[in-house]
């Protein structure tokens, strides 16, 4: 029998979306083998294994279209009370994002959707009908977060960049840091 190490982080412990993928691979192997019972639900147990990952994923997706919500409001009204609160949870939603984030996710996050929920989510969620909503997105700049003052300098950058119709991320960076991001 195989012996368990503990000793070392399992891939499950580095990146669940990749372990669920593989783990979910490997039922669908056993699965199909004639000569295993067919008293386990393979098809469910399988399903069950890959909710794992996208429960992983959702959470940064969730992560990702917060921190643009508040940004796009940020971005629309700066100088409205609530737009310290922006702020401050954009900082908290880009670490609910960094912790959570895998490697493994970059692949499956739909950039360009999560963008779109973010407008239709700040949209509703605007502070005064008589502000425009600034749903652009910048040609180019950093919102990774350093300090509050070097945030507020970046978003009033972001600001005056303009919009753009499509995101692409370089593929060695998580999506809710935009560095380096370009929007084109």
């Amino acid at each position: 029998m195989d012996e368990i190490r503990t000793d070392q982080p399992s891939l499950y412990d580095e990146d669940v979306v990749a372990w669920a993928e593989q783990q979910a691979a490997a039922l669908r192997a056993l699965g199909a083998r004639p000569d295993l019972s067919t008293v386990l639900d393979w098809d469910n147990i399988i399903e069950e294994v890959e909710s794992v990952g996208r429960s992983e994923i959702s959470t940064v997706e969730r992560a990702l279209r917060l921190v643009l919500v508040h940004l796009i409001k940020h971005l629309s009204a700066p100088h409205q009370p609530p737009a310290q609160h922006w702020r401050s949870e954009i900082v908290a939603f880009q670490i609910t994002g960094r912790v959570s984030y895998r490697p493994s996710m970059r692949r499956k996050i739909n950039l360009d959707k999560v963008w779109r929920d973010a407008v239709v989510q700040a949209e509703a969620g605007r502070p005064a009908r008589d502000v425009a909503l600034h749903a652009g997105r910048p040609r180019r700049r950093e919102l990774r977060h350093r300090s509050q003052p070097d945030t507020t300098r970046r978003v009033a950058r972001l600001h005056a960049a303009g919009a753009a119709p499509a995101l692409k991320m370089p593929p060695d960076r998580p999506p809710w840091t935009f560095r380096r991001a370009i929007l084109t």
